[in-house]
């Protein structure tokens, strides 16, 4: 019966979600440092009050537990006008202050936009990172409830029986992993409720009349299949230890490597998805994403190469060529200094590598454009500062790439002359992208870019347009925020177009697909 149920909800609330739906990136465009400047507030209350982290997860948990994720909890109670925050199990509740200041800072840099209900979501989600619990994406777009009444709380207390938490759970549909996620979910989207200008106050008017209540977890197509944790545990057990030893061996001949791979991940994502496409060898007759002018100097191949003949070796037609990708990256970043975080696993093997779909952002491409770019993917502003800063915190370029910025007058002059000194050398050489840490994933990037030391021309427009200084200057000030928000982002970019289930197939050699074509 349950799942008959589960497949009717399926059907009814498929169509609706076409029209509004969370998702991530929604401020991209209308408040692009939102999620900055919720990472901000929550970053210097976290470095006074540690135990910010709990107070925090018990405020979604007690919003999320009674009408939804609306930010009704938020609701001061006014004289003869009781709130939620009216009730016993509320009154214990703190926090309020650090939405109150998100909010405040939100509504200077863009007015009525950003939801006190994404702020509660976003500030644990930052909180629980800060305390050293995973890194995750959450999708953005709920909209604040319109009520908020003590007769509607009803909350598990701390001596409910295990049977009657479960039903409390169930009522909510809550499960394992997935939980903290799907409590964020149970929201008001597009045409319920407001976006608050004040966080304790109702609003007087509803933007429509058309109710529209989402319950994110039914509309996710991976209820069929869908990328998890420890995918390969009961098929092949050996994949992490495997992946981890190819990529260490090659780190410590070679640390150069974990731009490679950057690289290379960002190039296979960015075209069709997270399916391996780049891997595909050109042929006779038939050109790949490799024959690309933007992926000709793509290197480091030949260590998801070795990494699958071992695979074969272990558990032969198991492993995607795309998940080594993914996790061959994730390791390449921890060895070079960068965050360590995990990922999930069940990508497949694209059937497709066609030059012609090869449309990557360039070195030279105006902020504005790169913006687009990135949210055509699915990322916000925030994610696409910290995978460009963060994927440039290594590796090099070579000369013939940023000419354009040696003609910038306001480039700082002692690095404009180093760099003329050396691209005067014949064959068209390299520099450090990162002249202080060039193999090292951390902030250092940031604090070039805004003393122009930055070598490419995006990575200096990032500090001074309005859309992203803000960003860049709050990772230039704190390493541990930009490694949380790089894992973030990581994690994020791993999961575009990727294909699951039976769609794709997993190569036996991630040069060529298995019908040898």
């Amino acid at each position: 019966m349950r799942s008959i149920t589960a497949l009717f909800f399926l059907f009814c609330f498929l169509v609706p979600s076409a029209l509004a739906q969370l998702r991530f990136g929604f401020y991209g465009r209308s408040c692009p440092r939102a999620e900055s400047i919720v990472a901000n507030v929550v970053a210097n209350r976290f470095r006074r009050d540690r135990s910010i982290t709990a107070a925090l997860l018990r405020m979604q948990f007690h919003d999320c537990f009674v009408r939804g994720c609306d930010a009704s909890l938020l609701i001061d109670p006014r004289p003869g006008r009781p709130s939620e925050k009216s009730t016993g199990p509320n009154a214990s509740v703190r926090g309020y202050e650090i939405i109150d200041e998100a909010k405040r800072q939100l509504e200077a840099a863009c007015p009525r936009t950003v939801s006190c209900a994404d702020i509660v979501t976003l500030a644990t989600r930052d909180s629980v990172a800060l305390a050293g619990g995973p890194r995750f994406s959450v999708p953005t777009g709920r909209r604040d409830g319109l009520r908020s009444s003590p007769n509607d709380v009803n909350l598990p207390g701390p001596t409910i029986p295990v049977s009657a938490s479960i039903q409390a759970f169930a009522a909510k549909d809550e499960c394992t992993s997935e939980s903290f996620s799907k409590t964020a979910s149970v929201v008001y989207v597009q045409r319920k409720g407001e976006y608050r200008s004040v966080l304790t106050e109702r609003g007087k008017e509803m933007k429509s009349i058309t109710a529209l209540f989402l319950l994110f977890c039914f509309l996710v197509p991976s209820a069929l299949a869908q990328l998890k944790f420890a995918f390969y545990g009961p098929s092949c057990h050996r994949t992490g230890s495997i992946i981890s030893s190819v990529v260490a061996e090659r780190f410590r001949r070679d640390p150069s490597i974990t731009a490679a791979l950057l690289r290379m991940q960002f190039h296979d994502c960015f075209v069709t998805g997270c399916d391996a496409s780049l891997l595909i060898d050109p042929r006779p007759g038939r050109p790949s994403e490799k024959s690309t002018g933007p992926n000709a100097s793509v290197r480091g191949y030949e260590v998801i190469d070795e990494i699958k003949r071992q695979l074969e070796v272990a558990c032969p037609g198991i492993v995607s060529c795309a998940d080594i990708v993914a996790l061959a990256t994730r390791d390449a970043i921890k060895l070079a200094g960068g965050p360590s975080f995990l990922i999930k696993t069940g990508r497949r093997d694209g059937l497709r590598s066609n030059p012609a779909d090869v449309n990557l952002p360039g070195p030279t491409i105006p902020v504005s454009a790169s913006i687009q770019a990135f949210a055509a993917k699915g990322m916000s502003v925030n994610d696409m500062v910290t995978l460009i800063g963060g994927g440039h915190s290594v590796g090099s370029i070579h000369c013939s790439l940023f000419q354009d910025r040696l003609n910038d007058p306001a480039m700082d002059r002692s690095l404009n002359a180093q760099l003329r000194n050396t691209c005067r050398a014949p064959n068209d050489p390299s520099v450090f992208l990162d002249q202080r840490t060039p193999f090292v994933v951390d902030n250092a990037i940031f604090g070039e870019m805004q003393r122009q030391r930055a070598v490419m021309r995006i990575d200096s427009n990032l500090a001074f347009d309005g859309a992203t200084r803000g960003i860049v200057s709050s990772f230039a000030q704190s390493n541990s925020l930009f490694r949380q928000r790089f894992a973030q982002a990581m994690e994020k970019m791993g999961t575009i177009g990727v294909l699951t289930g039976r769609a794709g197939e997993i190569r036996r050699n991630c040069r060529v697909f298995n019908n040898g074509r």
